[in-house]
């Protein structure tokens, strides 16, 4: 029984640990400059995502992922599925099809990723061009 008990307890310790760091990057409790980066992070990608779904709708659920990691703070997710799009690991067709309509959306998420960063380091960000 204490096995179990032990086991419980570990994992609401995980799961609390996971939702204190959630709050913690929340839209409400970010600074002016991190709520300000994700609103103009959020508007590019999603009128590029708009952009794209009127060509296709191939790829674009996860796209919305990328959006919504961002609305949540979290940038190294959005980052890693945003890298997606450059097809690097596809096979050719998608390569040479789909990597170059996706360029501007991995575009968006590699600058204000990186401005992401920026601002987490402390460092003054210049709004991207």
């Amino acid at each position: 029984m204490d096995t179990d008990d032990d086991a419980v307890k570990s994992i609401m310790a995980i799961i609390e640990k996971a939702m204190v760091e959630r709050l913690q990057r929340s839209f409400c409790l970010a600074s002016r400059d991190e709520r300000k980066g994700r609103l103009r992070a959020v508007m590019a990608l999603s009128a590029e995502l708009q952009r794209l779904q009127a060509e296709s709708i191939f790829a674009t659920g996860l796209a919305e992922g990328v959006i919504a990691d961002i609305i949540e703070g979290e940038w190294g997710s959005a980052h890693n599925l945003g890298m997606h799009f450059t097809f690097e690991t596809e096979g050719e067709r998608l390569r040479t099809e789909e990597a170059p309509r996706w360029a501007k959306f991995v575009e968006i998420v590699r600058v204000e990723c990186a401005l992401a960063e920026k601002r987490a380091a402390g460092g003054g960000v210049a709004q991207p061009d």
